[in-house]
């Protein structure tokens, strides 16, 4: 599948909605824990990381991902922003090498894309999707929110969860119970020192992978 991941319109009208923008998101939800550190080298558990999710009410940070295809000649490199508002209020601009902006807000989800028209220069063209109308969409947001709600729970019931290794060096393994995400994710590896994320692996049902790296711009904390 060549790589149509940053254009969510495309993915959701081929049938794979969410695709990318699910796992860019759960990153952004594990990223949030990276301000705070822990006071002792006891192992690094799931729980810890869901506690200090679930006090984040606003975060901002930079994305650099490099993914590999066998249809790629050579790697394609994605850059741009994420933001985060508690409880449910989620942006991906992705900034090169397309402009998109994809904004999750409740039950709605509005994708805009700039696009090149001939001798009338760029529009921009705006789509508006129900996520309740999408049960990937719906499976996969759903998920994310338990994440960025500090909600271990929800993320068990959904996701085989596999941790290794201690504070200062921990790797998290995230493997998809639904058939549904199992189709096009196979598994996402989460690895760190203390409570920073230092690299973000996505192995895709196609073979295709993607490691990620992230940078804070901003975030705010409860108590």
């Amino acid at each position: 599948m060549i790589y149509l991941w940053y254009d969510l319109n495309n993915m959701i009208t081929k049938r794979h909605p969410l695709k990318s923008f699910w796992a860019i998101l759960l990153v952004l939800a594990f990223a949030m824990a990276s301000s705070n550190s822990m006071a002792t080298e006891d192992a690094w558990t799931v729980r810890q990381l869901m506690q200090q999710l679930s006090k984040v009410s606003y975060a901002r940070l930079n994305f650099v991902e490099t993914r590999q295809s066998i249809f790629l000649s050579s790697d394609m490199v994605i850059e741009g922003n994420m933001e985060y508002r508690a409880p449910d209020y989620m942006v991906k601009n992705t900034l090169s090498p397309t402009t998109e902006k994809v904004v999750v807000d409740g039950d709605s989800m509005i994708v805009q894309k700039l696009r090149e028209s001939g001798k009338k220069g760029a529009t921009l063209q705006t789509k508006r999707y129900s996520i309740q109308s999408h049960p990937v969409l719906q499976a996969a947001v759903g998920g994310i929110r338990s994440v960025l709600a500090g909600n271990y729970e929800l993320l068990s019931k959904n996701y085989v969860i596999m941790m290794d290794g201690l504070y200062q060096d921990w790797t998290l393994e995230l493997v998809p119970k639904s058939a549904e995400i199992l189709e096009h994710v196979k598994k996402i590896t989460l690895s760190g020192k203390e409570a920073q994320i230092r690299q973000y692996f996505t192995l895709q049902t196609d073979g295709d992978e993607s490691v990620m790296k992230l940078s804070y711009e901003v975030l705010n904390k409860e108590n």
